[in-house]
């Protein structure tokens, strides 16, 4: 699971977080037993925050997943929502030569 924005460059418009025609988004990946993506959920929201991200959660991860991300405070709300969390602080390497990579699994709510 990770946080994202969509949005292009707006002359003199504000830069990062802040700026006024980004949107912020929420992904996720299901994988598959051999570690192959097999689903992908993403929502555009209003922000980032523990109890949009709880919500987000309680909505679209069934209980006892598995989510792994890089560690953002806010995402940390899944435990909330009773899913696993787990922060993977890649320190700038490929997400395949990370050993928690292999085999991970995820499970989607209908």
């Amino acid at each position: 699971m990770d946080d994202s924005y969509l949005g292009g460059e707006l002359p003199g418009g504000t830069a990062g977080r802040g700026s006024e025609n980004k949107i912020p988004i929420v992904a996720a990946v299901s994988l598959n037993e051999a570690g192959h993506p097999i689903h992908v959920r993403i929502t555009a929201g209003s922000g980032f925050c523990s109890e949009a991200i709880a919500e987000w959660t309680k909505r679209h991860l069934m209980p006892d997943s598995q989510v792994p991300s890089d560690g953002l405070a806010c995402i940390r709300a899944v435990t909330t929502a009773n899913r696993h969390h787990k922060s993977v602080v890649t320190g700038g390497k490929h997400p395949n030569d990370l050993p928690q990579s292999a085999g991970s699994t995820g499970c989607w709510a209908t």
